[in-house]
């Protein structure tokens, strides 16, 4: 069974770390790179396991792509224009200043499933 499935729009509660006893081993970054996708986007933010920095780069959507990851929890850069998929990441490879050892980057439209433990499984791969 993947840990990162495609996802059907939901509304959900900010995230809440399925089980706090279970934390990633090592220190991760989770980037989302978003071009309107209100839609999904909130699960998204939501599947990444509480304690764990998320960071939203939203690629100038006109929709409320932006606001949805705020309220989930994600810290979002909003970006002016479209920079493209792979500027757009690499920007939000930085936010964190280079503090996290992993960063892992997750499509807008996939949510992890299984929280900390499927992260951990991940990251230990």
């Amino acid at each position: 069974m993947s840990a990162i499935s495609p996802k059907q729009p939901a509304s959900a509660p900010k995230r809440s770390g399925e089980d706090p006893s279970v934390t990633p081993a090592v220190d991760v970054l989770v980037v989302i790179v978003a071009w309107n996708s209100a839609s999904y986007l909130g699960e998204a933010v939501r599947s990444i396991p509480a304690g764990t920095p998320v960071v939203v780069v939203d690629n100038a959507s006109t929709d409320r792509s932006a606001e949805i990851a705020e309220a989930a929890g994600a810290r979002v850069v909003r970006l002016p224009s479209n920079i493209g998929f792979g500027p757009a990441c690499n920007r939000g490879a930085r936010e964190q200043g280079g503090t996290s050892r992993t960063i892992f980057f997750l499509n807008p439209d996939a949510a992890l499933r299984g929280g900390a433990a499927a992260l951990h499984r991940l990251l230990s791969a």
